[in-house]
């Protein structure tokens, strides 16, 4: 039955479990959190680090990612194009101006590829730092 605003008891249930569904998020951030944890614990441990600073890293990983994405979700790719996007960072950050053909044998690329990652990571890397003066659809 419709009421005053066109809302009828079939709706209010979807949003009802909506808002379960919420909450049910909003609550599994702690088993998430100890996830994160045991994935950095098991891999600085196969890496040979004590226990104490094993826990120090953690924070300090679990406490950049919170800085950087705290309260939003957050995406993460399948592993073969996060260690693109990695291989693709440490050649712009290797990058002097003058090393490009270095770098495509380093890492079995063309020039032309190596020059393409490096516009690609500028342009990252200024979105990152600049603000965007005018958002999608704001733009005259």
């Amino acid at each position: 039955m419709d009421d005053l605003f066109g809302v009828d008891d079939k709706n209010n249930d979807i949003m009802a479990h909506l808002d379960d569904e919420v909450l049910l998020e909003k609550h599994s951030w702690p088993g998430d959190l100890v996830e994160l944890a045991d994935i950095i614990q098991s891999q600085l441990k196969r890496e040979g680090v004590d226990d104490e600073a094993i826990y120090q890293q953690i924070e300090r990983v679990l406490l950049a990612m919170a800085f950087l994405a705290g309260g939003r979700n957050y995406y993460l790719p399948k592993s073969g194009r996060i260690k693109k996007a990695l291989r693709d960072k440490r050649i712009y950050d290797r990058f002097s101006g003058r090393n490009h053909r270095e770098l495509a044998r380093q890492y079995q690329l063309s020039e032309q590829m190596i020059y393409e990652v490096i516009r690609e990571q500028a342009q990252l890397h200024r979105k990152r730092v600049q603000h965007n003066l005018f958002p999608q659809g704001q733009a005259k």
